[in-house]
């Protein structure tokens, strides 16, 4: 089993906590992210849409995961209703996983979660869970993983219990895995 899949993505998840963390303690403002707009990561081979500002970012790797995974990134929209976030990890061997889905939605702590649901991506695999009273209670959590090669996806959407579960969803669905 390798570990370090679920480190990775349990390091994913927690980034996406920070900023869940940092989100609450922000004053509550409308949400000027309205405008869906196809962004293409062609050096992560994969087009999403984000309704707002997009910030990447390399994921910082110990020496170990180094060794295993070519490349990983995380693009994150943070919002003042929603965080939308993506981590794509090119790997040097096939991920595990099972324990990448597990490590990764386990770190968002939700307290009730819905049966896992098989998503079709074509030649790899593809998992949805869903979760509420997630992170700190008050929170809901989708997400979508897939095992595309040697190629690691997570993308989720997280977003106040009483929030706009249809943008979480354009999100999560908008999802596509293009070749170079």
């Amino acid at each position: 089993m390798q570990v370090w899949t679920t480190c990775l993505a349990g390091a994913l998840a927690l980034s996406i906590i920070a900023s869940a963390s940092a989100q609450q303690r922000a004053p509550s403002a409308p949400d000027p992210a309205s405008d869906w707009k196809k962004h293409t990561f062609s050096d992560d081979r994969f087009e999403i849409e984000f309704s707002g500002p997009v910030r990447s970012e390399p994921v910082p790797l110990d020496p170990q995961s180094r060794r295993r995974v070519v490349r990983s990134t995380q693009h994150v929209q943070d919002g003042a209703k929603a965080i939308y976030i993506v981590g794509a990890q090119q790997n040097t061997d096939v991920v595990n996983f099972d324990a990448g889905v597990k490590g990764s939605f386990g770190a968002l702590k939700c307290k009730s979660t819905e049966p896992e649901v098989a998503v079709p991506v074509g030649t790899g695999r593809g998992r949805e869970l869903k979760g509420s009273d997630c992170f700190n209670g008050t929170m809901r959590a989708e997400a979508r993983y897939f095992e595309i090669g040697k190629w690691f996806y997570q993308v989720m959407a997280l977003y106040p219990t009483d929030g706009d579960n249809a943008a979480a969803r354009r999100f999560l669905e908008s999802f596509k895995a293009v070749g170079r």
